[in-house]
């Protein structure tokens, strides 16, 4: 979660699979099961081009996931990568991101946190200085193309949507109390 300036172009993440409860050395967040990711983001002060993330089983192609604090250094500094501006994300591609009906959390017709192409949760505070995301590409998502998080204001320019069983979600299950509307 330190790391920023870094530049991730033409990757392909593909099959990526959680790791067992017993083995993981992380806490989940509020004590749900955290799903694997073909590219989880922890830092958006980071430059994303020309990547694809391909057959995640439950969880995201792309995961904006950062804590309070960033983590080894970051965490000791107090370095907060929630209020780092995201750098850029262009040209990237989601599919084959499936959703898991019986993940944790999920009953019935309830959001799940499985199968969304780009989720930029709570990562991506209101900075005036946000990159755009261009020319996303999202088909074959079993939940959303893209979710954006509670609060949030990012522009979303010349996205491909497809197969989705929600192509934008921008209203989130997570809104607590005095959060004002996106």
């Amino acid at each position: 979660g330190v790391e920023t300036g870094n530049r991730f172009i033409g990757n392909l993440g593909m099959l990526p699979r959680s790791t067992p409860d017993p083995l993981r050395i992380d806490k989940p967040v509020s004590n749900r099961k955290e799903r694997a990711s073909a590219f989880w983001i922890t830092n958006p002060a980071n430059a994303f081009e020309g990547n694809h993330a391909v057959g995640v089983a439950s969880g995201q192609g792309f995961w904006f996931a950062a804590p309070d604090n960033g983590s080894g250094t970051a965490a000791k500094k107090g370095s907060p990568c929630k209020q780092l501006p995201l750098q850029q994300f262009e040209n990237n591609t989601a599919h084959s991101i499936m959703f898991d009906p019986y993940a944790s959390g999920n009953l019935g017709y309830r959001f799940n946190w499985t199968g969304n192409g780009l989720e930029l949760g709570e990562v991506i505070n209101n900075n005036p200085q946000n990159a755009t995301i261009k020319d996303f590409t999202a088909w074959k998502v079993g939940n959303m193309a893209i979710q954006v998080g509670p609060t949030r204001t990012i522009k979303i320019e010349d996205p491909v949507l497809a197969e989705a069983r929600i192509m934008v979600q921008s209203a989130s299950r997570s809104r607590k109390p005095g959060h004002t509307p996106l």
